[in-house]
C-alpha cells in the first residue's frame, strides 16, 4: 500500500530551508560589501599634501580621481590617484582648510578633512 505525504510537514521544511537560504544570503551581503569600502588618509609631508585611498582588504584603487575644496566647500584642485592609490599635491592656502574627496568611480567616494589646526601641527611635528 502507498503512503499518504504528509503535505503540511512538506511545505514546513521548505518553509524553514527558505528561511535558513534568506539568513545565509543576507548574513554574506556585509562582507561582499566591505571588499568595496574606500577610505581616504591625508597629511601632509612638508610643503606637499599626500592623499592614499584604500579598498577592504588592503587593496589600494588602481585609478580615481581627487577634488580639493577649500573650507568654504570651493574646488580649487582636480588632480588622478596613481596607480598606487596615491595622490600628492603642493600644499598652498590651507587658512580655511581642505576637503579631499577621492572618487573611484561607480558610486564609491570618500573623503578626509584636513583642518586649519592639523596642518599646523603636522607642519610643527615636522620642523622638531
Amino acid at each position: 500500500m502507498l503512503k499518504s505525504i504528509d503535505y503540511p510537514k512538506a511545505k514546513t521544511g521548505l518553509v524553514y530551508t527558505c528561511i535558513l537560504f534568506m539568513i545565509f544570503a543576507i548574513a554574506g551581503l556585509p562582507a561582499s560589501s566591505l571588499a568595496h569600502k574606500l577610505s581616504v588618509f591625508a597629511w601632509v609631508e612638508c610643503d606637499t599634501v599626500v592623499v592614499e585611498g584604500k579598498l577592504g582588504g588592503s587593496k589600494r584603487p588602481k585609478r580615481g580621481k581627487v577634488y580639493v575644496y577649500d573650507g568654504e566647500d570651493h574646488l580649487i584642485l582636480e588632480t588622478e590617484l596613481a596607480t598606487d592609490g596615491t595622490a600628492r599635491f603642493p600644499l598652498k592656502d590651507y587658512q580655511t582648510g581642505l576637503k579631499i574627496v577621492v572618487d573611484i568611480g561607480e558610486g564609491h567616494q570618500s573623503f578626509w578633512i584636513l583642518t586649519p589646526n592639523d596642518i599646523e601641527s603636522q607642519l610643527q611635528e615636522q620642523q622638531k
